[in-house]
């Protein structure tokens, strides 16, 4: 098992500059849609390491709770957790991260998304064949890693600090050659290291904040190789009990202080009271924040080469027994999760607060909406497209074939079909493709652009582009585009009857939301709708709207627009399925309003977006009267 340690570290450099260039701003767009929920990241053996790291980032650059787990540890967690999941792996083949993606899909979390650091690997097929997971891959060459995945914590870690440098103090960019210069540094002073090559030597590390990365990147390293026993600790939790330990033990520990420049007024004092028998190695690493930590890193992975070069060993192949790989192999059985129970997680995605969710008053809501659902002929179908048809990430891919076929037997039934899109023309290529019949595109009606215009998919696709022709949208361009650069949210683009504002890279969504409608109430323009969807803020004309598609649906199928279902992804104000969702025929497939007599998501646990969506559609089916109905199923899954 593994290689040369020797070998893993003359690739290091070159391993770390194999990241793609663009890696380091999806890593910072998914962090900064993170800071709205709170991060959890999992991982397992070194990746565990990088978790920490991108934990303390998100806590350092947003001051949001970002916390790391083991596979284990989130695997038992009870209910559906709502912040943002990263599931981090060097191959993304090992059984406990495959378990956690697993638990993830059958525990309905909110959103997942994989950190991975080879491409084509178990994890990435399953995060996006399951839960439709945004994926970050690294691309590292197979088989740079020995037994303790040197290349991938290195390389994954400069990533992570690409990414959020941005946020945080560096006095110099942080690039490829920055991190080369910090490898450099490691190489030299992990030479000091060399004369306390004992068996009989334990280690103490003392750390800050930053430079915790090289810390519990030793402890890692020289436990799994059985080079040395070491704890750590931070330098003032050191000072509560754990002192004690070279009061007992010091004429045969050796106490190791990563130093970055701010922390000598810390360091020194503590340094200082010790007993001078103490053996003590002060590491002063050459810069602060973020660059400490990845010199930190530096320093443990070469300490490790110069410490097994004293006792004779390999870290990179240490000859592991038999039943160590049969442990790391695992496959063993994780604590087999009770059966869900529908309703629950129904009322916890309504209601987050777990002792409101178990409220008679939203029990009874829950049980009111499900028999609206259930009882109510349904005479027409009107959906969102993005995120609900298609999946977000896969916007711009056809329509996925369970979708295709659910569709054309609904049209074959005679229901009218709509579709309420925030798109232009390119939706009608889309749906003509998907469903090539002319006789079907009488009965399915379009809602472009927010529902400004509302036609039959035979009809010729209306021009939208071009300068916005109501006056209150051309008031809020003439705003927006004066003042974009200066507030910080990104770019532009203007169409007949809206505007879309897309965030710059490392800006959440909710945040670009904000200014925008600040930016528009400072100039009394509270009148014009700001919606939220799943990749952009939509800013409307007063004549859009996704109502308009329900009632051209319910105008067309002859009935009451109560009598016409509703399904889309962004049900929670302000998002852009809010009004749309709001009365009881409705389902959301990801995002419920707090509204208790509409927007439900009823939906399995597992199941979200368009295959929800397909979900629903399956279960319309005729009911002998000349409607449709929803079909009842079993509460657990």
């Amino acid at each position: 098992m593994g290689r040369s340690y020797r070998d893993e570290l003359t690739e290091l450099t070159a391993t770390q500059a194999e990241v793609p260039a663009a890696a380091p701003g999806q890593l910072a767009a998914l962090a900064a849609a993170s800071s709205e929920t709170g991060l959890v990241v999992v991982a397992s053996g070194g990746a565990k390491v990088v978790a920490e790291w991108a934990c303390r980032m998100q806590r350092m650059a947003f001051g949001c709770a970002a916390v790391a787990m083991t596979p284990l540890e989130y695997a038992v967690l009870p209910v559906p957790v709502r912040a943002t999941t990263w599931l981090v792996s060097a191959g993304g083949r090992h059984p406990d991260i495959m378990q956690a993606a697993q638990v993830a899909a059958r525990r309905g979390d909110r959103c997942v998304v994989g950190v991975i650091g080879q491409s084509a690997s178990p994890l990435q097929a399953y995060l996006e064949a399951e839960l439709r997971s945004e994926i970050v891959t690294l691309h590292l060459p197979p088989g740079c890693d020995g037994f303790l995945a040197t290349n991938s914590v290195w390389a994954m870690a400069c990533a992570l600090a690409k990414a959020y440098v941005r946020w945080l103090p560096s006095k110099a960019p942080l690039d490829d050659a920055h991190c080369a210069r910090l490898m450099a540094w490691g190489v030299d002073a992990a030479t000091a290291v060399a004369h306390l090559c004992r068996d009989d030597l334990e280690l103490v590390v003392l750390h800050d904040a930053w430079t915790s990365l090289g810390a519990q990147d030793l402890e890692a390293r020289l436990t799994e190789t059985a080079l040395a026993n070491l704890w750590i600790s931070d330098f003032r939790n050191f000072g509560h009990g754990r002192h004690y330990w070279i009061a007992e033990r010091g004429d045969r520990t050796v106490l190791v202080a990563l130093i970055p420049p701010s922390a000598k007024v810390l360091a020194t004092p503590t340094l200082a009271l010790l007993p001078s028998t103490v053996q003590t190695l002060p590491v002063q690493t050459p810069e602060d924040g973020i660059a400490a930590g990845l010199a930190s890193l530096a320093w443990s992975i070469h300490a490790t080469a110069q410490w097994a070069a004293g006792t004779g060993c390999d870290p990179g192949r240490p000859g592991v027994p038999r039943f160590g790989e049969q442990l790391y192999e695992g496959g063993f059985p994780y604590p087999e999760p009770a059966p869900v129970d529908t309703d629950r997680y129904a009322l916890l995605r309504k209601v987050p607060s777990a002792a409101a969710a178990n409220s008679d008053s939203w029990r009874a809501a829950l049980n009111t909406a499900r028999v609206t659902l259930h009882r109510t002929p349904v005479h027409a179908v009107v959906m969102d497209y993005d995120g609900t048809l298609v999946d977000s990430p896969k916007r711009y891919q056809p329509l996925d074939e369970r979708i295709v076929s659910e569709l054309r037997r609904l049209l074959d039934l005679g229901v009218i079909v709509g579709v309420a899109t925030g798109r232009g023309d390119s939706i009608q290529r889309e749906l003509r493709t998907a469903l090539p019949d002319p006789r079907h595109w009488p009965r399915v009606i379009i809602g472009y652009h927010n529902g400004a215009k509302v036609l039959r998919l035979d009809e010729v696709a209306p021009e939208l582009d071009g300068a916005p022709s109501h006056p209150q949208l051309r008031a809020a361009c003439d705003v927006l585009m004066r003042e974009l650069d200066a507030i910080g949210l990104g770019a532009l683009r203007y169409r007949e009857h809206q505007l879309t504002v897309t965030p710059v890279a490392g800006q959440s969504l909710t945040h670009a939301w904000r200014a925008t409608r600040e930016c528009l109430d400072r100039h009394g323009m509270d009148g014009i709708r700001v919606w939220l969807s799943s990749h952009s803020v939509d800013v409307l004309s007063p004549v859009c709207s996704k109502l308009h598609v329900v009632e051209r649906a319910a105008e067309l199928a002859g009935c009451a627009s109560g009598a016409v279902l509703r399904i889309g992804d962004r049900g929670a104000w302000p998002g852009n399925d809010w009004e749309l969702l709001a009365a009881p025929l409705c389902l959301s497939v990801d995002e419920c309003s707090s509204d208790p007599l509409a927007g439900w998501n009823l939906a399995p646990p597992r199941v979200k977006g368009m295959r929800a969506t397909a979900h629903w559609l399956q279960r319309l089916q005729p009911d002998g009267e000349g409607t449709i109905r929803l079909t009842e199923e079993s509460r657990l899954a």
